[in-house]
């Protein structure tokens, strides 16, 4: 895609992340009819619309779809270069405050730390871990690594990759309840419900069923555990269980099987509230995370 319309390409993105001209010109700083004509240039450049016009929402048509990871990658790109080879050399100083699930910070971040420290001595990273979401302005907070299904949330996204939500039980149980023959099995058995996933106890099982137990939690580690004492079938991410499955303390139920996923993203409160340490650290991660965001146990 060749382009000279950096507001054009911006303004679309902007859209097509909030779903709303009146936002995306909120966060550019503009009015609603500037974003709209930028988006409406741009479209005319590539000789394509790229959104689909309502009176009550905005959304992306194919074409769209297809050129909006395009868009961000060049933004991405941009924004690095604005902050120039100047930022590069200069030593970043201060406290860096983090949050981040305490597992996911533990098996996939931690372990990136210290290549990190080793460029920036004088940095200090302060961690944030919960399973809670914080709202990053009010809580002095620079950044957040989240897996989730993002939202419209008003903060600024980059995005790193997925992980795999596996099904997962106790020998104890399945040796108790019988191995499931098809994934829609799982609906009869006993499960253990993290309610912190947008799908709770609803579970994608071919077709969808809602799955039952005695033990429910928000907390994706004190489910994992739960189905390693026999209480019930979990479905929850590859890192908080792919340690358990290696160690045969849990069984992985269909491994040959995809059943759904959830984005990890580096977010920022806002694009004028990024520090250059923060934006450091995020850059950092896009190179290095994806290669030991899917390391699982054989």
């Amino acid at each position: 895609m060749q382009l000279d319309n950096l507001r054009g390409v911006r303004a679309f993105v902007e859209v097509a992340r909030s779903g709303s001209f009146v936002k995306a010109a909120e966060r550019l700083n503009c009015s609603t009819t500037t974003a709209s004509r930028l988006v409406r240039e741009l479209e005319q450049q590539l000789g394509h619309a790229l959104l689909l016009r309502t009176t009550r929402n905005v959304s992306l048509n194919s074409f769209g779809q297809r050129r909006l990871p395009e868009c961000e990658k060049i933004l991405e790109s941009v924004d690095m270069l604005d902050r120039g080879a100047g930022d590069e050399q200069r030593a970043l100083t201060g406290d860096l405050r983090i949050a981040s699930t305490s597992t996911f910070a533990r098996m996939r971040l931690i372990p990136l730390v210290p290549d990190f420290l080793k460029r920036h001595p004088a940095l200090n990273l302060h961690w944030h871990l919960s399973d809670q979401r914080l709202d990053l302005s009010s809580q002095g907070v620079d950044m957040a690594i989240r897996v989730a299904y993002l939202g419209d949330s008003g903060m600024i996204a980059r995005r790193l990759g997925q992980v795999d939500i596996w099904l997962v039980a106790s020998p104890a149980l399945l040796a108790k309840e019988g191995m499931p023959r098809v994934p829609h099995d799982v609906a009869k058995m006993t499960c253990t419900v993290c309610t912190v996933p947008h799908f709770r106890n609803r579970w994608p099982l071919d077709p969808d069923a809602h799955v039952n137990g005695p033990v429910w939690t928000d907390c994706g580690d004190a489910s994992r555990e739960a189905a390693i004492a026999g209480l019930g079938v979990a479905f929850l991410p590859d890192f908080l269980v792919a340690e358990a499955v290696h160690d045969k303390r849990l069984v992985r139920l269909f491994p040959e099987r995809r059943f759904s996923s959830v984005e990890v993203a580096v977010l920022y409160p806002g694009r004028h509230q990024i520090s250059a340490s923060a934006a450091a650290f995020g850059d950092y991660l896009i190179e290095h995370l994806p290669q030991v965001i899917h390391h699982t146990a054989e």
